[in-house]
């Protein structure tokens, strides 16, 4: 039997057999919250065939034999949900018997709707510094925060100005992100950013850690 040693972001943990089939890079540092969690979750059990149970497309079947086989299947979702909570939450899911009213109340009550979520974005890319991180470590939440900002952005933005949206923000990304490596990276940004052709985040990344 796995233990239950977890690897905890707020209310929200993997369990970690759930870690191991994720195959989540970084899992331990960056995912720190719900959506993190809900996407990884989503990916796992949609590669498990099992999504309809949660999205309402496989609903409870009316013949004894067939409905006894969805409740099975079912309820491994619903385990894998109570594995990947912290235990009070367990408590919280106890009144739910089937994995879709489980999930609802997750996205009920730690779903936050765009406006706060990009707050809370823009605050923690304000605030992300490479600090004590490696390279690498410091890209990847960089990489991270970006990623899901860019989400929420990008869904407003009509599609004829998308592009102009996006190079802005390629420009904005690198520059944010050179500017925040510790100070004894500053020779290396500081050439990088008086070439004639500043190069690309991805580039920028090489030269730092070479």
């Amino acid at each position: 039997m796995v233990s239950r040693a977890v690897v905890a972001f707020g209310d929200l943990y993997c369990h970690p057999l759930v870690v191991l089939l994720f195959s989540a890079i970084d899992f331990l540092v960056y995912c720190k919250n719900y959506p993190t969690w809900k996407f990884q979750f989503k990916l796992f059990v949609k590669g498990k065939e099992l999504w309809g149970h949660i999205d309402g497309n496989a609903p409870a079947p009316q013949g004894v034999e067939a409905l006894s086989k969805w409740e099975i299947k079912d309820a491994q979702v619903m385990t894998w949900i109570l594995s990947s909570v912290k235990p009070h939450l367990v408590l919280n899911l106890k009144p739910y018997k089937i994995v879709a009213a489980m999930w609802n109340y997750l996205n009920t009550v730690y779903n936050q709707d765009n406006f706060a979520r990009r707050f809370q974005l823009e605050y923690e890319m304000a605030n992300f510094t490479q600090g004590s991180l490696s390279i690498e470590e410091y890209f990847s939440g960089f990489q991270t925060l970006w990623a899901n900002y860019s989400d929420i952005v990008y869904a407003n933005v009509p599609a004829a100005a998308l592009s102009a949206v996006q190079a802005v923000h390629v420009t904005s990304k690198r520059d944010q992100f050179l500017m925040k490596l510790r100070p004894d990276f500053e020779i290396a940004w500081s050439n990088l950013m008086n070439r004639y052709l500043v190069p690309s985040l991805d580039a920028c990344l090489s030269e730092p850690s070479s």
